[in-house]
């Protein structure tokens, strides 16, 4: 995992670490995103951040590291990079779910077979631009209508996103600021923003349901 504070060590490392694999071994290096406990201290604040210190690794520890896409905003599911369409998770007890987050429980392995259970998963992408709350949205196709197990807790409808007029804003604003790791924020710390910037904005988030993931 690489994370800003130890660009230097990895860099210094990653010679030593090569000469003891096998030839032709593919190192990978992971950077975290905005979940869990995680509070942004060990995130990369911009993609330029992210570049510079793969750049600093590749030169000083002799590595060649493949450049990233140009755009991190175009591969997504029309704007949100979550797991939904693409993964499928399975609980110890059999239940299906789009996402270890999501309480949408979309089968069961003693019910329905896995590649059925995906196919249709796959078939109901929920684009944003078919959510009614973000249909004429500048952004849908950038926020993706949020993540929806975060609109499960705080609205009590997956497809209705934690938004408003504030949203759309701080948003906005860190897009123009070279930010597009903004748009993995959970949607407290947009708030949190949005109210550092003086922005019109609730004081809280209150969830609307207690989370069911391992009470059901």
């Amino acid at each position: 995992m690489l994370l800003p504070q130890h660009v230097d060590e990895v860099a210094a490392h990653l010679p030593g670490l090569r000469r003891r694999l096998p030839p032709g071994t593919r190192i990978a290096l992971g950077v975290l995103y905005l979940s869990g406990r995680e509070t942004g201290e060990h995130l990369f604040r911009s993609r330029a951040e992210l570049e510079r210190a793969l750049d600093r690794v590749a030169f000083e520890a002799g590595e060649r590291i493949a450049a990233t896409p140009a755009s991190p905003l175009a591969d997504r599911r029309e704007g949100c990079s979550c797991a939904l369409g693409h993964h499928l998770h399975v609980r110890s007890d059999g239940s299906l779910f789009t996402c270890f987050k999501m309480e949408e429980k979309v089968g069961d392995l003693r019910e329905i077979a896995f590649s059925r259970a995906l196919a249709e998963v796959r078939a109901a992408p929920h684009p944003a631009v078919a959510l009614e709350k973000c249909r004429d949205c500048p952004l849908n196709t950038l926020c993706g209508g949020g993540c929806r197990s975060e609109n499960l807790q705080y609205t009590g409808d997956a497809d209705e996103p934690v938004c408003g007029p504030w949203r759309v804003r701080v948003l906005s604003e860190l897009l123009a600021e070279d930010r597009p790791s903004a748009l993995e924020w959970p949607a407290p710390q947009l708030l949190d923003e949005a109210r550092a910037r003086g922005f019109e904005a609730p004081e809280t988030l209150v969830p609307a349901i207690p989370s069911r993931h391992l009470l059901e």
